[in-house]
């Protein structure tokens, strides 16, 4: 799973692990059954306790199997001792690691050789009765709508991920929208690689029940009409000149807001609907592509 910081990404693993452990559909999809290993080093020991019996009181049924977790245990790629851990739990039909920057120890994610270690992983922890589900952050800088991760290349939005997704079976990006503070909505879009899964994105959402949370399926993603996107490629396709998000933002008279404007471009990038060049001191401007 592919999702930049704070977009429900862990929100979404717990309950398909709660889920899982007590033999119930995940969001209305029918969900595989057994014990399950959370591997998490990326959310506070109390914040994920918390979560994970909200999940499970919601559902309001008895849990049949086994959850393992194992929470802030510094396990890494490079010392072994993530692979170690995995295979102390041979009864767990769904491994979950969040994330993976976590547990790389010195390896460095970008780096295909060093990533190459998923490989082993496999070997040693991938069977036919299990499915290993990493979580992991995308590694564009800055902030994406979610018309761009749903509807931009994603061989773009999965760039510095390369040598993690070679390993992968499909992925999934992974977005959100919050109300007053608190995750509503999470979006997601499968990606399709060695084997064949529905493409089109969808929604869930994150409902409060008087026994806890509960995630359901809403529908189909469908795009929001965005007046900004609009504005912007009228601009561009009137005058065929490189801009920075400022230059835009002024172009435009300060109709849209200047962070509305950033957002606006990086969808469109990500669309590739315009090209992005680097010039000199680091500073980046926009333009239609060819």
């Amino acid at each position: 799973m592919l999702a930049q910081a704070a977009t429900g990404k862990s929100l979404l693993v717990e309950d398909i692990a709660v889920s899982a452990v007590h033999g119930v559909p995940f969001a209305g999809f029918r969900t595989v059954e057994g014990d399950v290993l959370l591997i998490d080093q990326d959310t506070p020991t109390d914040t994920l306790d918390s979560r994970l019996l909200a999940f499970g009181q919601a559902l309001q049924t008895e849990q049949k199997y086994r959850l393992f977790v194992e929470s802030m245990g510094g396990y890494t790629l490079a010392d072994g001792s993530l692979i170690r851990t995995i295979q102390q739990y041979p009864t767990a039909r769904i491994v979950i690691i969040d994330c993976v920057h976590s547990v790389c120890g010195r390896l460095n994610p970008n780096y295909t050789n060093d990533m190459s270690v998923w490989a082993k992983v496999k070997a040693a922890c991938l069977n036919e009765h299990n499915t290993i589900i990493l979580v992991h952050h995308i590694s564009q800088k800055w902030e994406l709508d979610i018309q761009a991760l749903m509807q931009g290349e994603p061989n773009r939005l999965a760039m510095g991920s390369s040598a993690i997704i070679q390993q992968a079976d499909s992925y999934y990006i992974i977005g959100s929208r919050e109300t007053e503070g608190k995750t509503d909505k999470i979006y997601v879009r499968p990606v399709s690689k060695r084997i064949s899964i529905p493409l089109d994105p969808i929604v869930l959402r994150v409902l409060p029940t008087e026994y806890g949370e509960l995630i359901q399926y809403e529908g189909m993603y469908e795009p929001d009409l965005d007046d900004s996107e609009y504005d912007i490629m009228t601009l561009f396709k009137e005058q065929r000149l490189e801009r920075t998000v400022k230059e835009v933002y002024e172009a435009m008279g300060h109709k849209h807001g200047e962070k509305k404007v950033r957002l606006a471009l990086a969808s469109l990038e990500a669309q590739g609907k315009l090209a992005i060049s680097r010039h000199k001191s680091n500073l980046f401007k926009y333009r239609l592509p060819g």
